[in-house]
């Protein structure tokens, strides 16, 4: 059977998806993005017309525009993949919830775990977890055979899905970490002290808290908290060295939405220090003095 992909949102992650999904020879991409000269036609109706398969690679404020969008022409039996990793501003739903509301559980899957575009795009291997049913996953299974991305599986999708915003967040704090000069060994706390915060807040919102020790969880927390390719972890240097400027990323646009979510009582020390420092990024390094040592 062959593959026919669409990849909504032309940027670095799903130009580096394409590349991977065509080591796959059974597989066809095609493009669709809101800049008209990266998509592969001008019909977003027949684009999907033709798809058996699509994966959104959006930031997360668009997951609910588009997902609405695309609704209206799907075909029975496509399945809409998600590598987005945020949680939506205005009811602070993630990703996985967005989806579901809209498409239904029998039709979406949640893929995350160590995908660094610049690493993935060459061909460099990396694992990841699936967030779906397990017919989903034997699709994707399919779709990823003979690729450099392997496949984990897990039935929580909201686990997987709320993995995806806890690693963006605390790799900030990798960054800042990084930034003050505090030293590996203090990474090595703060990464232990991240993982059992996963462990908590996943179960607190619903998931299974052993997906935190997963792909999606731990695995990706390593690699976007310590790569020089981490917008996460290069905008956490940049806030310790007070030179963030208007420097974005995915860990600053889900704090607050995840906050309000988890409730403003009771937030776990790691996520509370990195919230601290986004406040008043002059105190960092007492922030994260103290979160170390009471850790």
């Amino acid at each position: 059977m062959s593959h026919k992909i669409l990849i909504i949102g032309a940027g670095e992650i799903g130009k580096a998806l394409a590349n991977v999904l065509k080591q796959n020879k059974r597989v066809e991409v095609e493009f669709w993005d809101k800049n008209p000269r990266l998509s592969s036609g001008k019909n977003l109706e027949e684009l999907i017309a033709k798809s058996n398969h699509i994966f959104l690679c959006i930031p997360s404020p668009a997951i609910e525009r588009v997902v609405n969008e695309i609704k209206p022409y799907l075909l029975k039996g496509v399945l809409v993949t998600s590598l987005t990793k945020g949680i939506e501003k205005k009811g602070s739903l993630f990703s996985s919830e967005v989806m579901i509301k809209r498409l239904g559980k029998r039709r979406i899957a949640i893929l995350a775990g160590p995908m660094l575009a610049e690493e993935i795009k060459i061909g460099l291997p990396t694992k990841v977890t699936v967030g779906s049913t397990g017919k989903n996953f034997q699709k994707l299974e399919d779709i990823f055979k003979g690729t450099s991305i392997y496949l984990e599986h897990s039935f929580d999708i909201k686990g997987v899905a709320v993995a995806g915003v806890l690693k963006n967040v605390y790799a900030l704090g990798f960054g800042i970490i990084d930034g003050l000069g505090l030293g590996s060994n203090a990474k090595g706390v703060y990464m232990n002290l991240t993982i059992l915060e996963m462990e908590v807040i996943i179960k607190r919102l619903g998931g299974k808290p052993n997906t935190a020790l997963m792909f999606a969880g731990a695995g990706d927390l390593e690699a976007t908290g310590n790569s020089v390719y981490s917008t996460n972890f290069a905008v956490g240097q940049k806030i310790a060295r007070g030179s963030r400027g208007k420097l974005v990323s995915e860990g600053i646009v889900s704090i607050e939405p995840l906050i309000k979510r988890l409730g403003a009582k009771d937030l776990p020390p790691a996520l509370l220090a990195v919230r601290k420092t986004l406040k008043n990024p002059k105190m960092a390094k007492d922030i994260f003095t103290v979160l170390i040592k009471n850790a």
